[in-house]
Parts: C-alpha cells; sequence; structure tokens
C-alpha cells in the first residue's frame, strides 16, 4: 500500500544518510563534551574554542539545554560521579594506568548506549533516547577529567582524548545500531536529522506525532534511567 511505499523511501533516505547523521552526531557530541568539561570546571577556554565550529549552532544549544533538564530531573544519577555508582575506579589503584582509566570509561558508555539503542520493538523512538547518549558520554567525560585533576595531571591532551574517544564510541554504537535495526536512521529521516524540540517552547512527540508535552518528556526520560539503574545491575 501506499504507507509501505512510503516507509521503503524514508528508509531508502535513511540508509543514504546514516553515515551524515553519524557523522553530525560524533561532531555534536565533541563539542557538548567539550560544554560540559568547561561548566564543570575540567577545561580551558582556549581548549573549548579549539572545538568543532558548530558550539553556537542553535542544535548544539538545544542539545545542552535538554542534557542540562535531564540532569536536573535526575540529580540522583547525575549529582555523584557515575562511575563511583558502578563500582569503577580511575584513580591510578592496582594498577589503574591512564589508558586502562579511559577503556573502563568507554566500556561503560558502550553498555548504557547499546542498552539504550536497543530497547524493545514496542517503545516509540522519541528524543529522550538521543538526548540521554549524548548527556551520559558528557557525565562520564566529566568523571574521567575530574579523576585526572585529583592527580594533577589533567591537562589538554586527557581532555581530548576523552572528547574523541566517547565521541568515536557513541559513532560506533550509532553504525551498529543501523547495521541491527534502521528504525533510529528511519525516524531521523523523517526529523531532517539532528533537530532537536526547543525544550523550552515545543511539545514532545512520539513517533505518531502526537503532543502530549511533559508527560511525555517525563516518561522517556524515565526509560533512560532506568536503563541506567539496569547497567548498574539493579532496577530503578
Amino acid at each position: 500500500g501506499e504507507d509501505e511505499n512510503n516507509n521503503e523511501i524514508v528508509s531508502a533516505f535513511a540508509a543514504a544518510a546514516s553515515p551524515v547523521w553519524r557523522q553530525e552526531a560524533r561532531s555534536l557530541c565533541r563539542e557538548y563534551i567539550g560544554h560540559r568539561l568547561y561548566r564543570a570546571g575540567c577545561m580551558t577556554p582556549s581548549l573549548l574554542y579549539s572545538l568543532p565550529p558548530n558550539a553556537g549552532s542553535q542544535t548544539s544549544q538545544r542539545l545542552r539545554r535538554l542534557c542540562h533538564r535531564l540532569e536536573l530531573l535526575h540529580p540522583a544519577v547525575f549529582a555523584q560521579p557515575l562511575t563511583g555508582q558502578l563500582g569503577l575506579t580511575l584513580l591510578p589503584t592496582n594498577g589503574v594506568t591512564d589508558a586502562v582509566a579511559m577503556a573502563t570509561i568507554r566500556r561503560a558508555y558502550r553498555k548504557f548506549a547499546r542498552r539504550l539503542l536497543s530497547m524493545p520493538p514496542d517503545c516509540d523512538w522519541d528524543w529522550g533516547r538521543p538526548v540521554a547518549l549524548f548527556c551520559m558520554a558528557g557525565a562520564f567525560a566529566v568523571d574521567y577529567a575530574s579523576a585526572r585533576m585529583q592527580l594533577r595531571l589533567l591537562g589538554g591532551r586527557s581532555c581530548e582524548q576523552a572528547i574523541e574517544s566517547l565521541a568515536e564510541c557513541l559513532s560506533e554504537c550509532l553504525a551498529e545500531c543501523a547495521v541491527e535495526c534502521s528504525e533510529l536512521f528511519d525516524w531521523l529521516t523523517e526529523r531532517g536529522g539532528w533537530v532537536f524540540p526547543d525544550p523550552e517552547t515545543s511539545a514532545f512527540a512520539n513517533r505518531s506525532g502526537q503532543h502530549d508535552g511533559a508527560t511525555v518528556w517525563q516518561k522517556i526520560l524515565a526509560r533512560c534511567v532506568q536503563y541506567y539503574y539496569q547497567l548498574l545491575g539493579r532496577c530503578a
């Protein structure tokens, strides 16, 4: 029928656009992590300004505000270091080198991202999941940088390593998602890419286009936090 033809067209566009969406996601992630490190006092202005030139874009600004809202809505998750809650060590004890600490961060973030991207089929795509992907990347980067600061080892190289490694990890997870399930990129194509809604003026819509404002926003964020608690090995 007509709906099937439309779905096939969307999927064809999504397949062609998915490398672009992944590259844009990586760039947005690099910029957001830089902003998050700067907000946490872990990055100098000069390092922040050396990041991709999309820091002032509307998409980037909206992503920052959405991530900040997620943090405010769930202080139990974001008020304390994620790695501490997960029982992970980033300080150089028991043979934990800088490379091992970064690998630890990547594994934890990858586990969360993969779980979030592989939610059950009956869960519609919405902006909550992409926002959580970026927000968690920033939170894990702050954990890493804060551990370096405790040792007075934090410098430009440490910040750049955290930014590049986590942005690469996000891109890899998106690539795997594109192979295993094209729904995310179909969904992004329908919305023109990473065009985040304005958290101040827009209602949040599910895949069917129905809006119910704060109810949807709270629900999708609750899902994301639920998966974080599952990463902790317990239920929210």
